[in-house]
């Protein structure tokens, strides 16, 4: 399972969808249930010689590929302070 982030209208040059965590899952047929941690490093920008995140909505993208991303979520992310 992997887990890409995305950010529309943001201030940040980036790509448009970065990895952002991975878990191997050995599964079955069937439903099974994957934890993908997604660390703050993964919100982050180099800015002015220093690590930045910046505030506001990120979209979460689920799924077995870049371009197999079936599962969303918005990400609020306050300002670091």
């Amino acid at each position: 399972m992997q887990a890409y982030l995305s950010r529309t209208g943001s201030d940040v040059e980036r790509p448009a969808r970065w990895l952002a965590g991975w878990a191997v899952v050995d599964a079955a047929p069937g439903t099974t249930t994957a934890t993908v941690t997604v660390s703050r490093r993964a919100f982050r920008h180099r800015a002015g010689g220093v690590w930045a995140t910046e505030p506001g909505a990120y979209e979460l993208h689920l799924g077995f590929s870049v371009a197999d991303t079936p599962l969303h979520a918005t990400v609020e992310v306050v300002g670091e302070g």
